[in-house]
């Protein structure tokens, strides 16, 4: 990122502004741009000051437009607040009784306090999105909205109508009940049929107010019966994909897996055998090692193209392409290694040198390396030659 250049005066002008500022917004906006003046880089300044990159450039930006004048004319934002309303929020959090109102408006007093979201969610546990949503709401209804936010569900009883037989019904369900899910389910309806509060209910149960509705709704229309049901619900399995072989493509896989001598053809085949011999998807994934997504892509390819598609694609494997023979490619090292025994050093762009002037073109630095490593050269400060004796790799013709 391009950083502005300042002269000692402007440093000086920054600095007196910064301690003559009186407004805190101010204040914050001119110390950003004197540690930026200092030399401090952007991570740094946003690491310090809570705020994001872009927000510190716009700064930088407004100062080079129009000096310091430009950086205190900024206007104030969302976040400016009064004394008397920060004054209202502290009362507000101190005499709070209910803890959740007291997150909900420590969350306010920490925003206004200048805190950022990150700091905010670190601080009381909310989501950034809940801490927007809360500070939308305060705007739009003041520290009212905080109230009507915990009253929703508050003095408002749970609002199902239980009969004394079906209330009964329930206990005595209980009891018998063995199941440790449905013995939780009943009691909390069992607390509900009594005319708990339902957010009381949610907190001593552990279920949320959602599943006390659904709850409620499901022994509505079954009666305490359907709760027992439930335990007896069954998790549907997921749809399995359904990969159908003919015994001609069976015999097909199971000869090019033995003759295949490419790893990556060899491993695919592997997959498909696997598979046609009816082996699920998962434990394909765990004898191949490949995810279930990759399985199902191979067998899809082999079903529209055959055995076309597992191949090797040509020139697909291109960091192993040659540009010589490896005769030529001996030659061209037995004349480095008279260099060496000149007492020259070898280095990389010497032997690609050799091998762009013998190929007539240029050389990846990829190929150069891989002919020294496979004709037995090795690194020590510079390209040595192996001891005289037999190559890594046997010309080809041999």
């Amino acid at each position: 990122m391009r950083r502005h250049k300042f002269t000692a005066e402007q440093i000086a002008e920054i600095e007196s502004a910064c301690k003559a500022a009186q407004d805190s917004q101010q204040a914050f906006r001119l110390g950003i741009l004197c540690r930026h003046a200092h030399g401090d880089t952007y991570k740094d300044i946003c690491k310090q000051a809570g705020i994001s990159i872009s927000a510190a450039e716009g700064i930088i930006r407004r100062y080079e437009q129009g000096g310091v004048n430009a950086v205190l004319s900024m206007r104030a934002g969302k976040r400016q607040f009064t004394t008397e309303q920060i004054a209202k929020i502290k009362t507000a959090y101190d005499t709070a009784k209910d803890e959740w109102a007291r997150c909900r408006l420590e969350v306010v007093y920490l925003y206004a306090q200048g805190k950022t979201y990150e700091r905010i969610s670190e601080s009381t546990g909310f989501g950034q999105t809940t801490i927007i949503r809360l500070m939308q709401e305060y705007r739009e209804d003041g520290l009212d909205s905080m109230v009507k936010r915990l009253n929703r569900y508050s003095g408002r009883k749970t609002g199902f109508a239980f009969t004394s037989e079906q209330a009964a019904e329930l206990e005595n369900m209980c009891k018998t009940a063995t199941n440790p899910k449905t013995v939780r389910r009943m009691e909390a309806l069992l607390q509900l049929a009594k005319g708990e509060n339902i957010e009381d209910v949610a907190a001593s149960s552990g279920y949320s107010v959602s599943n006390l509705y659904w709850l409620e709704r499901e022994s509505r229309k079954g009666g305490a019966a359907a709760i027992f049901r439930m335990e007896h619900r069954k998790k549907q399995p997921p749809i399995a994909h359904k990969h159908k072989f003919t015994p001609k493509q069976k015999a097909e896989i199971e000869a090019a897996r033995k003759t295949a001598d490419d790893k990556w053809t060899k491993e695919r085949l592997e997959m498909l055998w696997l598979r046609a011999n009816g082996k699920s998807l998962p434990e394909v994934s765990a004898a191949a090692g490949y995810s279930v997504n990759t399985i199902t892509r191979v067998i899809r390819q082999y079903q529209n193209r055959g055995l076309e598609a597992i191949a090797p694609k040509p020139g697909s494997n291109a960091g192993q392409r040659k540009y010589l023979s490896c005769e030529e490619e001996a030659a061209i090292l037995d004349r480095l290694r008279l260099k060496t025994e000149n007492g020259d050093a070898i280095k990389l762009t010497d032997a690609k040198a050799a091998f762009e002037e013998a190929a007539g073109h240029a050389v990846c630095d990829r190929i150069v390396y891989r002919a020294l490593r496979e004709h037995g050269w090795e690194w020590h400060g510079s390209w040595r030659p192996p001891e005289p004796r037999a190559s890594k790799r046997a010309p080809e013709g041999s």
